[in-house]
């Protein structure tokens, strides 16, 4: 059964410019790359959450963080400040959100690619 999303991304733009991506966790006192957990879906409110994957292409993204239950952006769209070269790639910050579920959303250009839903407890 496939995942319901609060909108479809655009596969073939994916497939342009990704292999794979993901979301992960870095330990506590952790760097990366090597400290990265991935194919993580489960979060604490005081840990990191990361985004990582592998261009094809050097591209600029953007990141954002939808509530599908309020159907409202807890945060609005940033994009990375200069373009990402091609392979792989890991950016993590703080979880900006409170307990509940949401959508990880990756853009290009005005193109939704990635929808990666994720749980804060």
């Amino acid at each position: 059964m496939e995942t319901e999303f609060s909108e479809n991304p655009d596969k073939e733009k994916f497939n342009e410019y990704f292999s794979d991506i993901g979301l992960g966790k870095l330990a506590k006192g952790a760097q990366l790359p090597g400290g990265m957990e991935q194919g993580i879906s489960t979060f604490l409110s005081d840990e990191s959450i990361c985004v990582y994957g592998t261009l094809k292409k050097s591209v600029i993204i953007g990141l954002a963080i939808f509530n599908p239950e309020t159907a409202s952006y807890e945060v609005e769209r940033q994009d990375f400040p200069q373009a990402l070269g091609t392979g792989g790639f890991a950016s993590c910050g703080s979880i900006m959100v409170g307990s509940g579920k949401y959508e990880y959303k990756v853009y290009i250009e005005d193109k939704l690619v990635a929808v990666l839903p994720f749980e804060v407890k």
